[in-house]
């Protein structure tokens, strides 16, 4: 099950505006699951709250423009509470709210995986937490791994409690064993 409320596949070009995504659960993905890079999805003006998966609660992006939307209350098992940016995947943040998110290890507003990048501008990340106690459990806010990249302007990082191992709101894993 990948994207209960949205899947995004092959070639397609989506775009979501105005829109409420919520309630939905999958395995990636809970709300919306954007698979493969060759896609395009754009969201403006819109909300995706209080879905569930074990990877990406909120979304699971690979190629994404995401401008003026709320992604609450989501929740993810393992990784990515409100969003999880696939490996060597690209995403845009822009002024956006990412808040009270949950990830069960890592990630709790944005897990950012395997060579990908995520670019967060003009958003606030608020109260995203990790519930789980493990190897991973930090990056409250936001979680990148393996050879990946975030880049900051103007973003807000407010009431990220750390996870046990550290990282409160942005935790960059440089070290990590990559598959």
């Amino acid at each position: 099950n990948l994207g209960s409320g949205l899947a995004v596949f092959g070639k397609a070009s989506v775009v979501v505006n105005d829109t409420k995504i919520h309630d939905n659960n999958a395995t990636e993905g809970g709300g919306v699951h954007q698979g493969g890079g060759a896609s395009l999805f754009r969201v403006a003006d819109s909300r995706i709250f209080k879905n569930v998966a074990d990877k990406g609660g909120g979304l699971f992006v690979g190629n994404a423009s995401i401008t003026g939307t709320e992604i609450k209350e989501n929740f993810a098992s393992t990784t990515g509470g409100g969003l999880f940016v696939r490996r060597q995947g690209a995403a845009n943040v822009a002024n956006s709210q990412v808040i009270h998110n949950k990830a069960g290890e890592a990630g709790g507003g944005a897990y950012v995986w395997y060579q990908a990048e995520a670019k967060l501008a003009d958003s606030v990340f608020k109260q995203n937490a990790i519930l789980g106690k493990s190897e991973e459990g930090r990056g409250s806010g936001v979680y990148a791994r393996c050879s990946s990249t975030v880049r900051l302007a103007r973003a807000v990082f407010e009431a990220n409690p750390p996870g046990d191992l550290g990282g409160d709101d942005v935790f960059v894993d440089a070290s990590a064993d990559c598959p």
